[in-house]
């Protein structure tokens, strides 16, 4: 897994936080405690797993303070052994209703030629087991081996020893064995299942067989008694017919009725309605008669509604004319007024724009502080130079020692060996070292002396080297000390340049300032002259005047126009009237010819209303003849179905009987195929067992971790010897004695230095984090160069504080030692002299609006 991008939103301290790691092989995340820096992996492992720091099960705990959701956006790729990549993206979210609901959303998706694809499954808990599958590792095998998290770098180290086993198992891949061992176990159960299951079936086979004889007799006995009821159900079924015929013809009848009730009530409505008809039509006819008769009083009024509607629309035109001056003079002198608010505004603009500029003008003050910021400057570069210095010469100090450290070393083995050559012949009758054979008094006198004369040398350049070590151990300090000085001195550098830059942007806005101040004075002098003499909107002055003298000519009466629409409006009915008088007219001759039409409908009505009554009557008798032969229905309903019950129950036997025998030559052949089953299961078993001892613990998952121990153990060693110069050295031990004198499978840590072999928990806190980081270095390389998981990501979280400056610089020496390994090292830590230990730093500050990061 190599991450690309993290977006965080509401999400611990980032409100809005976007990180782009594309390019970004080895890098440093700084900032202060509490701004946000462990919140980002916390939202790789939260977009992934599901799983942070918060307690399992608190998601809500995570979301920023004051928001209702949290979403996490988290892009990486994956490489392959056939070296081919593929980028995958996943985005969580948590969206929180009060304190007792709240909905997730779980997309996990890849990238490939058409664009992101999805890959999700039907659920959430599915889409995050193909996440866990497509990644190889889960949360906790993650935080064990590349994920030093902050105050937990011993998370691996103070396990227990299966716990260990079983991280280790997870970064092998042994899950697959235990995988394998639960589906052997789970087909050994199923197979011994089956073979009871098969045994039972046998024996209850041959019991069903030996029942041959009792079936067949009790198939002729049921044969008869269906014989029997067949008969007596067909007799019973032929009066039934008879019967049925006869309700059959009682429906018919009935029908019939029901048709000639819905008939009789259909024309009596229908004679109803034609009488309703009738009185509207005769009412419809006297109010014709009634309008006609007030012919020319009508006539009349409409003729005086006409000559006072002339004079209306005459006085209206003028009305209209008048309006369209009123609102031409009314344009005109908003037109005149807007010329003169527009030279007010740009005169008023321009004398704005001065005032704001000569607040602009630098005063004696800021030039004064200008001066004394840029001495600052100064002052701090030749420091920084100093400080750069001193860290070379540092570096140089260091390396100078490892190599005297080396060398006194292998003088120290040499002049052991030495040492131990003199005591070999100062004894009587001494070989020579070399050849074994004896040696001549002369020539034992010259070798000693040439032994001696070179342990001599050596213990020489021993006490030079060790004056050495002793002279760069009070320089390293001196240094030191200088850096931490230097340090201290270019805290406030950073502030002094932006402050130095600030003065340096109000000179130069000051100076802009005054030339921009000439120009508008410049420019305000015309706009001023013209606002004195009112120059400004001629062609709108002219044209109103010709507006004022055109409504003088209109002469228009308010009064008299009042007076045509109180008349229009007082005879407006009179063209209504006129209209209704019209259709009265018309209308009558329609409503006479209505009437007659609906009187002869009535008389047809009523002589149809007599023909159906009467054929109603005569099937109503008909009906009544056929009720005493129908009575006797229920009982033999009831008989047909007591005679249908009984047959069917004989011919149930029948088939039962016969199904039994037709299964038992199906059981005869069965038997035959059950005893070949059951030997073949047999076999089975026995196999399944011997692989359920193989996967076992015991079995393939202990050898490969016996065969990779050494490995990850030279690993540890290589690391840690870099971070405490070869003074402690890790051994995994696989067995332990117990007290029964017996041995068991087991996972300790033996942890020893130059004072010998103690316990973990007697080392001291730097100590412990060296040992840690080893271990946890070397579980992430394996787990990187791992067949099937591609981890290519460290993650170092705190740690530095419990290290002096030596620790660190060796820490940060092993960390770049590794980075070869992994495709992104992150190391996270607040400590100031390793900010700039790496190439990039992603720096956090945490603001009012949530922590902000920036890479550098």
């Amino acid at each position: 897994m190599i991450p690309e991008a993290l977006h965080l939103r509401n999400f611990l301290s980032h409100q809005q936080t976007d990180l782009d790691l594309r390019g970004v092989h080895l890098a440093s995340l700084v900032g202060d405690n509490g701004a946000g820096k462990s919140a980002l992996l916390d939202g790789i492992t939260w977009a992934i797993w599901g799983r942070s720091r918060a307690a399992y099960g608190h998601d809500e705990d995570l979301i920023y303070h004051g928001e209702d959701f949290m979403e996490v956006e988290f892009t990486f790729r994956m490489p392959y052994q056939s070296g081919a990549e593929r980028s995958f993206r996943i985005l969580r979210r948590r969206e929180q209703r009060g304190r007792r609901s709240s909905t997730s959303i779980l997309d996990f998706q890849t990238q490939g030629e058409a664009g992101w694809v999805s890959l999700n499954g039907d659920s959430i808990r599915e889409t995050q087991a193909r996440i866990s599958e497509q990644l190889g590792l889960e949360y906790d095998t993650f935080i064990n081996s590349a994920y030093l998290r902050q105050g937990r770098a011993d998370e691996f180290t103070i396990q227990t020893a299966s716990e260990r086993k079983r991280v280790l198992s997870a970064i092998l891949g042994l899950d697959r064995w235990e995988d394998y061992l639960e589906e052997t176990k789970k087909r050994r159960a199923e197979v011994n299942g089956a073979l009871q299951s098969l045994e039972r079936r046998l024996e209850e086979t041959q019991a069903e067989l030996a029942r041959r004889p009792e079936y067949e007799a009790a198939l002729h006995e049921a044969e008869a008694e269906a014989t029997a009821a067949e008969a007596q159900l067909h007799e019973i079924q032929q009066t039934v017919n008879a019967l049925t015929r006869l309700q059959e013809q009682a429906a018919a009848l009935e029908r019939t009725l029901q048709g000639l009730d819905r008939q009789l009530a259909a024309a009596r409505e229908q004679q109803t309605a034609l009488t309703a008809e009738q009185e509207s039509h005769r009412a419809q006819r006297d109010a014709y008669q009634t309008l006609l008769a007030e012919d020319e009083v009508i006539q009349a009024r409409y003729a005086a509604y006409q000559e006072a509607l002339q004079a209306e629309r005459r006085w209206g035109e003028v009305l209209s004319q008048t309006a369209r001056l009123q609102e031409q003079k009314a344009a005109l002198e908003q037109e005149i007024a807007a010329a003169r608010a527009q030279l007010e505004q740009q005169h008023s603009d321009l004398l704005g724009q001065r005032r704001l500029l000569e607040e602009r003008l630098p005063t004696e003050a800021t030039l004064a502080e200008l001066e004394e910021r840029s001495a600052q400057q100064a002052y701090f570069a030749q420091v920084a130079e100093e400080l750069e210095q001193a860290r070379h010469d540092l570096h140089t100090a260091e390396v100078t020692r490892s190599q005297l450290v080396e060398r006194n070393r292998q003088l120290k083995t040499k002049m052991n060996e030495t040492k131990a050559q003199l005591d070999t012949l100062a004894e009587a009758e001494a070989g020579c070292p070399l050849c074994r054979q004896p040696l001549t008094p002369e020539h034992h006198t010259r070798l000693l002396e040439q032994i001696q004369a070179e342990g001599q040398a050596m213990g020489d350049e021993y006490r030079d080297n060790q004056a050495q070590l002793q002279a760069l151990q009070e320089e390293t300090q001196a240094l030191t000390q200088q850096l931490e000085t230097h340090t201290q001195l270019l805290r406030d550098r950073a502030q002094v340049e932006q402050a130095l830059t600030r003065l340096q942007q109000q000179v130069e806005q000051g100076e802009a300032a005054q030339e921009r101040i000439t120009q508008l004075q410049a420019e305000a002098a015309p706009l001023a002259a013209r606002l004195a003499a009112e120059d400004y909107a001629t062609e709108a002055r002219a044209t109103l005047a010709e507006a004022l003298a055109q409504l003088a000519t209109l002469g228009y009466d308010a009064a008299a126009h009042e007076e045509a629409k109180a008349q229009v409006t007082a005879l407006s009915a009179a063209e209504g009237e006129l209209r209704e008088l019209e259709k009265a007219r018309v209308g009558l001759t329609g409503a006479e010819a209505a009437l007659k039409r609906v009187a002869a409908a009535l008389a047809q009505q009523a002589q149809q209303l007599e023909v159906l009554a009467a054929e109603r009557a005569a099937q109503e008798t008909a009906l009544a003849e056929l009720q005493p032969r129908l009575a006797t229905a229920p009982q033999l309903a009831q008989q047909l179905s007591e005679a249908r019950r009984i047959e069917a129950e004989a011919r149930q036997r029948v088939g039962a009987a016969r199904q039994t025998l037709a299964a038992l030559a199906t059981l005869e052949k069965r038997l035959t195929e059950m005893q070949a089953e059951h030997g073949t299961l047999g076999c089975r078993l026995a196999i399944l067992t011997e692989l359920r001892e193989a996967f076992g613990v015991n079995g393939i998952p202990a050898m490969i971790i016996e065969h990779t121990l050494p490995e990850l153990e030279r690993e540890a060693n290589r690391i840690l010897q870099r971070l405490t110069g070869g003074r402690m050295h890790i051994r995994f031990d696989t067995q332990r004695e117990t007290k029964s004198g017996t041995t068991r499978e087991t996972l300790d840590i033996i942890i020893s230095d130059e004072k010998g072999t103690r316990p973990y928990e007697n080392f001291s806190g730097g100590e412990q984090f060296r040992v840690n980081f080893a271990i946890r270095v070397a579980l992430s390389r394996l787990l990187a160069q791992r067949a099937g998981v591609r981890l290519r990501s460290l993650f170092v979280d705190e740690g530095f504080g419990a290290l002096d400056a030596e620790g660190r610089q060796r820490l940060v020496e092993a960390i770049k030692a590794v980075q070869s390994d992994f495709n992104l090292v992150l190391v996270i830590t607040h400590v100031e002299e390793l900010r700039e230990a790496f190439p990039v730093r992603i720096q956090v500050i945490k603001t009012d609006a949530g922590s902000q990061v920036e890479i550098i």
